[in-house]
């Protein structure tokens, strides 16, 4: 996947929705939203994102857990990418991203 800055938008089967930002380089990641900031690695094919949860002012996307990881496989769609998996160890804990390049890396 190509280095940049990176709009998300994400939604689960479990109750929720949001947007973020994240940065891609050579096949590292790291972004956040109001709630979570996510670190982990890319490929054209897999993602393997750590998710922490920095604040207890909304409401918890995932539930009380602090950290997860979340195992994704990554698609590309007409001039966005989209990334579809679940929670590690949670299967039934499944999310779809939506991301898409703003801007190359400065």
């Amino acid at each position: 996947m190509k280095d940049g800055l990176y709009h998300l938008r994400f939604k689960s089967n479990q109750q929720d929705f949001g947007v973020g930002i994240i940065t891609i380089k050579d096949g590292k990641v790291n972004g956040g939203d109001t709630t979570y900031f996510y670190q982990g690695n890319i490929t054209k094919d897999s993602a393997l994102l750590r998710v922490t949860r920095f604040s207890d002012q909304t409401a918890p996307l995932f539930g009380a857990a602090k950290e997860f990881h979340l195992e994704l496989r990554v698609k590309h769609v007409m001039g966005y990418h989209i990334l579809e998996g679940h929670v590690q160890g949670k299967s039934g804990i499944q999310i779809q991203i939506h991301i898409r390049l703003l801007a190359p890396l400065a």
